[in-house]
């Protein structure tokens, strides 16, 4: 599917990109054939007009056998197959021309045009310039392969930066291509192993349902007291199942497109709030919580999900936090209100660290259930930025595991 997907980007680059630039450079080469054609015209009427010297009578035709002077510019277009003729009432024409093979087609040209009006044209293959004075005249011809040849020449330039655009064109559309199925293909990679983590999170309690139940058939006969383990097992993993369940239906409505409420709600409040609730949670575990909550410290969203905020982070780093150990909890106000929970006696692995927020990722490689699926941090960061906040997790063996909120603050 991605590979198609690139295909097509490239494909449809192409035809995007080759159509602009070959519209581009068909305009330049009409552009250049009428420079050209202008400057033919241009050179054309200069063969003929330096003859006309000051004092000189131009009706005056070159004495016989001799050919005027030719200045050296005009001799240089003569070479490359530009001749010029003058008419005489009385003598007749003559020729400049350095191609004899081309005098008789140029002296039909020239009888024929000798009743057409000055200017420039064409006479079959030859473009000629005339300019007359009485009855006398003087015509500068060109053949139309002139022309011809530039703009070929042109074309073959212009074809040549063609193709070479286009091939540079390809290689930075396959480039981008990959760059833009990136994301997708990181997608994929994600939903694969969100199938694979759902999988495994689901087949372990399934499992243990499957054997309780099979157990519990054997012993029917058993008192009901030799099957209460296999019945609080069998309820341990249907309510785990349950908990996953629910979490996966909060990050996905979190995941929908939706805005917080905008009201002013004091995250001092639920700060402290969130402390108060977790705190026996905390002593069951053997772990002691301490807070340092800065008050006045009022955020723009959602009363609930400040508090789902500051609940999730304690709950992660109690769960985590060995007997014994200690979860701070810090709130201060400065340009932006700035939540951190701390719990000293875990560290994340530097290579878990970046995957933190991942659903369904855990550190520990035997992926026990009973800690969690992997979601709560990935649902705590979709509510903090539904507030329009940011989060960032810390972690070394000094000052074990830190996960630091921020949130714009109103008055």
């Amino acid at each position: 599917m991605l590979k198609t997907y690139r295909r097509r980007f490239v494909l449809l680059n192409l035809i995007l990109v080759g159509a602009v630039l070959l519209g581009a450079l068909v305009a330049q080469g009409v552009r250049d054939y009428r420079t050209n054609y202008d400057e033919l015209q241009t050179t054309l009427a200069l063969i003929v007009r330096p003859w006309d010297e000051p004092g000189k009578d131009f009706r005056a035709a070159p004495p016989d056998g001799e050919r005027p002077p030719m200045p050296k510019e005009d001799l240089r277009e003569a070479e490359n197959g530009f001749i010029t003729v003058f008419y005489d009432a009385e003598r007749g024409f003559s020729l400049l021309s350095r191609d004899a093979q081309a005098d008789s087609a140029v002296l039909d040209a020239a009888k024929e045009l000798l009743a057409q009006p000055d200017g420039f044209g064409r006479s079959g293959s030859l473009y000629y310039y005339k300019e007359s004075v009485g009855e006398n005249c003087k015509l500068a011809f060109a053949p139309a392969a002139y022309l011809t040849e530039k703009t070929v020449r042109t074309a073959l330039i212009l074809s040549a930066v063609y193709v070479l655009a286009m091939a540079l064109v390809l290689a930075i559309s396959v480039r981008l291509s990959h760059l833009a199925a990136k994301p997708m293909e990181d997608a994929i990679a994600r939903e694969r192993q969100f199938v694979a983590d759902l999988s495994h999170d689901l087949k372990t309690p399934i499992t243990v349902i499957l054997a309780n139940n099979s157990i519990l058939r054997s012993k029917q006969d058993a008192p009901s007291a030799e099957r209460e383990p296999w019945l609080d097992s069998t309820d341990e993993a249907a309510k785990s199942m349950m908990a996953m369940a629910e979490q996966m239906l909060t990050l996905s409505a979190l995941e929908a497109p939706q805005t917080a409420p905008k009201e002013t709600v004091s995250l001092s409040d639920a700060a402290e709030k969130a402390a108060l609730q977790l705190e026996p949670v905390a002593f069951e575990r053997g772990v002691s919580v301490e807070s340092e909550i800065e008050r006045g410290v009022n955020v723009l969203g959602s009363a609930d999900l400040a508090l789902l905020i500051c609940t999730g982070l304690l709950e992660n780093a109690i769960k985590y936090e060995p007997s014994g150990g200690t979860v701070r909890l810090t709130l201060q106000k400065g340009r932006q209100a700035i939540l951190t929970v701390q719990n000293g006696g875990s560290v994340i692995d530097k290579d878990d660290l970046p995957h933190v927020f991942e659903r369904f990722y855990r550190g520990d490689k035997a992926r026990d259930t009973r800690k969690g699926h992997g979601l709560g941090l990935p649902i705590v960061k979709k509510q903090v930025e539904l507030l329009g906040g940011g989060i960032t997790a810390e972690s070394d063996a000094e000052s074990g595991t830190v996960f630091t909120v921020t949130l714009p603050i109103t008055e």
